[in-house]
């Protein structure tokens, strides 16, 4: 009886793990290939027509290290049942390329829409984004039978306050013809952020800086280009590129590069969307020293224990922001009250003599 009681709680806290994972890792390989295309298999997809989903290619996922140089869509197969991202060229999928996939688990973070207008752009009305130009959104075609075959982006229009979603070649959208699937920033183990691409325009690649993601080869995260729409500003800039997420083990972070190794040009703003419940342990040789947090989950109080004397310990929310410092001159011990911190998902910063290490910390 205790072994049984024993294996219904793995299962039961193994089924909680599975559900708060938001964003998956596809593999294209022979088994799922067909042509242009590659079929996503996954039970919260799987006879489900009604999913909301998005993809970012992975250049170094799973150790591929393949490019992608084709623009990609979605499209769902009635016939088979099943979730398909394809090439929008029509060239062959190849084999042993990675793709990260969120799939929206609370419909209010994610819709599907029709073009309105013929032009570069129409205007996307939602009550969780109008009015508010700093939510994250990302859009990707969603082809019903059509195809469009030129890449897109995010955009604010200043004089109705919408999100509008923008063809980055500036090529025109086709009235009541083309679908897009939208996801929203704001679902539960979902962190959004917008990064800004500062590097001198010789380098390949703009570095993400998030506590999510740096040391984190395991993160996972999908993208979008957003294009400021204020004709005087830096940041009003079409980025028309197939992009690819990548982790350099050398800086120990994730950045988003052009697939086809152009520079990345500075002041390119992105709407960056990371699962926080990935399991993210880092590397071993990324810290000789050994660390452990307990109890995780925890309410009122946490314990840090560490081979080497612990210097500082910051903890950092979703939003990246520091809520709580210790320091050691500041009677810093091995249990820390956690009582004044709002509950959620955090990392902490662990600072000693040698190393610096991060840890996931969930408060309840």
């Amino acid at each position: 009886m205790k072994n049984l009681i024993t294996l219904l709680t793995f299962l039961f806290f193994a089924q909680i793990m599975v559900a708060q994972e938001k964003i998956i890792i596809h593999k294209t390989s022979t088994s799922n290939i067909s042509g242009h295309k590659t079929i996503l298999d996954h039970p919260s997809l799987n006879n489900n027509p009604d999913a909301i989903l998005f993809s970012s290619h992975c250049y170094s996922c799973l150790n591929t290290n393949k490019n992608n140089l084709s623009n990609n869509a979605l499209i769902y197969d009635d016939y088979i049942q099943r979730w398909i991202i394809f090439n929008v060229d029509i060239s062959q999928m190849q084999e042993d390329l990675t793709f990260f996939v969120y799939i929206v688990q609370d419909p209010n973070y994610g819709f599907t829409r029709l073009s309105q207008t013929n032009s570069p752009y129409f205007n996307l009305s939602h009550p969780l984004i109008n009015n508010i130009e700093d939510e994250e959104v990302a859009a990707i075609h969603l082809s019903k039978g059509e195809v469009f075959p030129h890449r897109i982006g995010i955009s604010f229009d200043y004089d109705v306050n919408r999100h509008r979603v923008i063809t980055e070649n500036q090529e025109n959208f086709l009235e009541l013809e083309t679908n897009v699937m939208v996801i929203i920033d704001g679902e539960e183990g979902i962190a959004g952020f917008k990064h800004i691409s500062r590097q001198n325009n010789t380098d390949y690649v703009t570095y993400l800086d998030h506590p999510l993601l740096n040391l984190r080869p395991n993160a996972r995260f999908v993208f979008t280009h957003y294009k400021l729409n204020i004709p005087t500003s830096e940041y009003n800039q079409y980025y028309d590129k197939t992009l690819t997420a990548v982790y350099d083990t050398f800086h120990e972070k994730w950045a988003i590069a052009a697939e086809d190794s152009s520079p990345v040009p500075i002041n390119m703003i992105f709407n960056v969307f990371v699962d926080e419940y990935v399991h993210m342990d880092t590397d071993e040789s990324l810290s000789k020293n050994t660390i452990s947090v307990s109890p995780n989950p925890a309410s009122q109080f946490v314990r840090i224990d560490s081979k080497d004397p612990v210097q500082k310990i910051s903890f950092i929310n979703s939003a990246g922001q520091i809520l709580k410092e210790v320091n050691a001159g500041a009677n810093l011990s091995n249990n820390i009250s956690i009582a004044d911190l709002p509950k959620g998902v955090y990392i902490l910063k662990i600072q000693t003599d040698r190393t610096i290490s991060t840890e996931k910390l969930i408060i309840q």
